[in-house]
């Protein structure tokens, strides 16, 4: 939706060039030159401070009529502001080179914000692209080209060519060029041209390939030719400069230099004012500005100075030792028993506190006419342990992660994180039907990552059969695991991946002995039970059974056998002392008899 809003807005409100009073941000100067030296500067023309959060800038790349890409505008130090008639300098990011080259190590540190340094980007424009800078997701204050329209090597001064450089890359402006917009131009491209020629209200500066740090030499300022008048303030005490004085005027902080110095563009009215500094009483008073510059000479006069003791203490109360503590530049460290303290006079004061292992402490005290103390807690220095958890291929959502007290979830990349200040942990990963996993960690100065695989449990699953009929009751014992079969022959482990060694016993039937490897899957393992046990009580054996065709009977006395099918039909008779073959012709099931004068023993034969 964002697109459709930028595209109809820049297309819609009209065409041609707007110039009025200047209310808003624009491109003050333009660098697209070799290897990855691209750049934008960005001016205030306004006398107001302007937040940051809702710009961004949009590429338009090759006559697309939609963003090619886009990057909101975030300062790398500081607060997400541009004073007022200052500038701020963006460059590309791509400090490592790569086969399209890198940006200049000193323009790079000249930015005030940085593209990601990974294509893509807007800060990877080229000569062809249209470049928008954007306020509250959908408003353009300012346009470089022309949106949907692909001039070849970029736009040009030639109005033959409708400012479309084509194939004539000596032509063009907006390709391995600097451009600094005219300072007579207060306000940005607002609406997309019909045709875009930059020498309207750009100046073409060149690129100049013998000396490449020339190319950066006008990045950082704007000559502006509606700047209003200039206040100079020039502090003193007992005819030596004051250093750090803070002057508060029109929602402005300045502060003194060496020199006792600083100075403010502001247009016509009246200012109320106030300069503090640390021991010397406040001065307030009123600024009538004129067109004209004019300097102001203020004298400071001393104050009473009375302790400021901070106690510095962590969070569990203890005091921290070698602490720093800053008040409006007097410094103090903090003693064994976390104590600082330094005189202040009265007033409303800044302080912050340093120390190793900790978080910076930024607070504010108000001496009033009395020693003062404070007491500061400090926390700790944090560093984030990210752990990624899967299993096979497949990230593990909803995994907890527990450590140090917290516990958190896994999303749905697998990750979960944690920020731990330095020390050893215990940690705890685990989810419903996964093995859980513990360990042990050190954070140590540094961010930790965590890659796991986090084992889930599979069901592995033994269905026992004798003659293709369930057996219940029969143990089965899967290493040092065991489980009996239900009624429907079966018996259910939960186990990792691995391998696996089983034994099934029932009564009357021979063992099964197998092993079983578990990959990812559940898995069922079918077991068909064989050889009816005899235990050869009285003398009188038969093996094997069930049978194919052919038994073995072992007997220790001399006597008959008979052979009888289940109708209780005598089939057949043989003599035995010893050892007996037989053999059955037909399957079926068999009743054996063994008759002697000692002993008289029915046995039931299978026959598949």
């Amino acid at each position: 939706m964002k697109q459709l809003i930028i595209t109809i807005a820049l297309f819609c409100i009209g065409n041609g060039l707007i110039a009025q009073s200047g209310d808003d941000l624009f491109f003050s100067e333009y660098l697209e030159g070799t290897s990855q030296n691209k750049a934008l500067e960005i001016f205030n023309p306004t006398p107001d401070t302007i937040n940051l959060d809702n710009y961004e800038i949009w590429r338009f790349g090759n006559g697309a009529t939609n963003p090619s890409d886009q990057l909101p505008i975030q300062l790398i130090d500081g607060p997400n502001i541009i004073p007022p008639y200052s500038t701020i300098i963006i460059t590309n990011g791509q400090i490592e080179p790569n086969v399209y080259g890198h940006v200049d190590t000193t323009l790079y540190e000249m930015a005030d914000m940085t593209g990601p340094g990974v294509y893509p980007s807007p800060m990877y424009f080229n000569g062809d692209d249209a470049i928008v800078l954007v306020k509250d997701g959908s408003t353009p204050v300012d346009l470089i080209g022309v949106i949907g329209q692909d001039p070849g090597e970029g736009w040009c001064d030639e109005d033959s060519l409708n400012y479309q450089a084509g194939d004539y890359y000596w032509l063009s402006w907006t390709s391995q060029n600097r451009l600094v917009r005219k300072p007579s131009v207060t306000q940005g491209i607002t609406v997309n041209p019909d045709s875009f020629d930059p020498s309207v209200q750009w100046d073409s500066i060149g690129w100049d390939t013998t000396n490449i740090d020339n190319n950066w030499s006008h990045l950082g300022s704007h000559n502006y030719d509606f700047y209003p008048g200039k206040v100079v303030f020039n502090v003193i005490h007992a005819g030596t400069p004051v250093y750090g004085a803070k002057i508060s005027i029109y929602n402005q902080e300045l502060v003194t230099d060496s020199l006792g110095m600083d100075s403010l563009s502001i247009n016509e009215g009246a200012y109320p004012f106030q300069i503090t500094k640390l021991g010397y009483e406040a001065y307030i008073d009123t600024l009538n500005m004129t067109s004209n510059d004019t300097t102001i000479n203020i004298v400071l006069n001393e104050a009473p100075l009375y302790n400021v003791t901070f106690t510095v203490q962590n969070t569990m109360g203890q005091p921290v030792f070698g602490a720093q503590v800053s008040l409006e530049g007097e410094m103090a460290i903090t003693d064994s028993s976390g104590l600082a303290t330094i005189e202040a006079s009265d007033g409303s004061w800044n302080f912050e506190v340093f120390a190793d292992e900790y978080q910076k402490y930024s607070g504010e005290i108000i001496v009033d006419g009395a020693p003062l103390d404070s007491t500061v807690i400090l926390q700790p220095v944090m560093y984030e342990l990210v752990a990624h958890i899967s299993y096979g291929a497949q990230n593990v959502e909803n995994a907890y992660l527990t450590i140090g007290g917290e516990t958190t979830n896994t999303d749905a990349d697998g990750v979960a994180n944690v920020m731990l200040p330095n020390g050893e942990y215990l940690l705890e990963i685990g989810k419903d039907d996964h093995q859980t996993f513990y360990d042990s960690i050190t954070i140590q100065g540094e961010n930790e990552f965590i890659e796991l695989e986090l084992l889930q449990y599979h069901d592995l699953a033994f269905s026992v059969i004798f003659n293709e009929n369930p057996i219940s009751e029969a143990s089965v014992v899967l290493d040092s695991l065991e489980l009996n079969t239900d009624s429907s022959g079966m018996a259910v482990f939960e186990v990792i991946n691995g391998n696996y060694n089983y034994t099934i016993t029932s009564e009357s039937l021979d063992p099964s002995e197998g092993s079983v490897t578990i990959s990812y899957n559940d898995t069922v393992v079918v077991v068909s039970m064989t050889d009816i046990k005899d235990p050869g009580l009285n003398g009188f054996q038969v093996h094997p059974n069930p049978t194919r065709s052919d038994i073995i009977i072992n007997s220790d006395y001399k006597g008959i056998v008979q052979f009888y099918n289940m109708t209780g039909k005598l089939i057949d008779t043989k003599q035995i002392y010893g050892s007996l073959q037989y053999s059955f012709e037909y399957p079926g099931v068999y009743i054996v008899r063994m008759k002697t004068d000692a002993i008289n023993v029915v046995r039931r034969i299978i026959v598949k």
